[in-house]
C-alpha cells in the first residue's frame, strides 16, 4: 500500500520490511500502524507544522 503525505511518498507492506501489508483502513487501525504508520505520519506533521 503506498500513502502519499503532501509531495513525499511513503509505501508500507512486508516487502518495505513492514510486519504486515496494509490496505487503506489499516494504514490507522492496523495492528501495527501504532508503531509503523503512526510515527511516520508524525514525522511529517512535524516537519511541516507551520504554526
Amino acid at each position: 500500500m503506498a500513502a502519499r503525505f503532501g509531495t513525499e511518498h511513503r509505501v508500507f507492506g512486508k516487502s518495505h520490511g513492514h510486519a504486515e501489508d496494509y490496505g487503506h483502513n489499516d494504514l490507522i487501525m492496523g495492528k501495527s500502524a501504532e508503531h509503523e504508520v503512526w510515527p511516520e505520519v508524525y514525522a511529517w506533521l512535524r516537519r511541516y507544522d507551520e504554526t
